[in-house]
């Protein structure tokens, strides 16, 4: 603090120092560099820590097996056993597909299924012995015990049910319910829904019918 000649008193200064903006920068990297590893090994410890707790994954016990070349799939005793060139084929059972050489796009399950199929392409057989005695037919679906068992060359035709179109040896048919149409050997375009419906055609064509049971007696209604 000066005194002035009048008496006053002036406050000194204060005394600006430039800052060396550079050195500055310099200082704060420094400082900045010295945090890093510090970071660095947090970040790593985060993230082994989640490593850590993350759920597993686990394969499944056993390891799924059947898979075969061309996208063929077997399991079960003798399966897809005589495949020569057939690709795209699944066999799930004892003997299914067994006879199927060059025969593309089947799909069996269940015992005996397609069994005998050797040419045929894009069948499927569902229930035990399902189009068992199919060989070259194609473009058949049988779900049900049975269904379409004795087919051997008929194509489209559609059987749900057991026993739906067991005999059946021709084409275009289709059949829903238990034994409909069982007894269809040569017969053509006939369709059968319920119980028992046109159990009783063997040639006949172009047919509808349909059986209804009722608790004392027993209706037909066929067109």
């Amino acid at each position: 603090m000066e005194t002035n000649l009048d008496g006053t008193t002036t406050l000194p200064i204060p005394r600006c120092d430039y800052v060396n903006a550079a050195a500055l920068r310099q200082q704060n990297f420094g400082n900045r560099s010295r945090l890093c590893p510090g970071l660095l090994r947090m970040t790593l410890l985060l993230t082994l820590g989640w490593v850590a707790v993350a759920p597993a994954a686990h394969a499944v016990t056993p390891a799924p097996d059947g898979g075969y070349p061309d996208n063929n799939t077997a399991e079960g005793t003798n399966a897809l056993f005589s495949l020569t060139t057939g690709t795209n084929n699944t066999a799930v059972g004892f003997r299914a597909l067994y006879l199927n050489g060059d025969g593309t796009l089947n799909t069996a399950n269940g015992s005996f299924a397609l069994e005998n199929n050797t040419t045929g392409d894009e069948n499927t057989a569902i229930g035990s012995n399902a189009l068992s005695r199919n060989a070259d037919g194609r473009d058949n679906t049988a779900i049900g015990v049975s269904a379409l068992d004795l087919n051997i060359s008929g194509q489209r035709n559609t059987a749900v049910g057991h026993e739906a179109l067991q005999f059946n040896t021709a084409s275009e048919n289709t059949a829903t319910g238990f034994r409909g149409l069982v007894n269809n050997t040569m017969g053509t375009y006939n369709t059968a829904s319920g119980a028992f419906a046109l159990s009783l055609n063997d040639d006949g064509s172009n047919k509808h019918g349909e059986w209804l049971y009722c608790a004392r007696q027993q209706h037909k209604r066929q067109q």
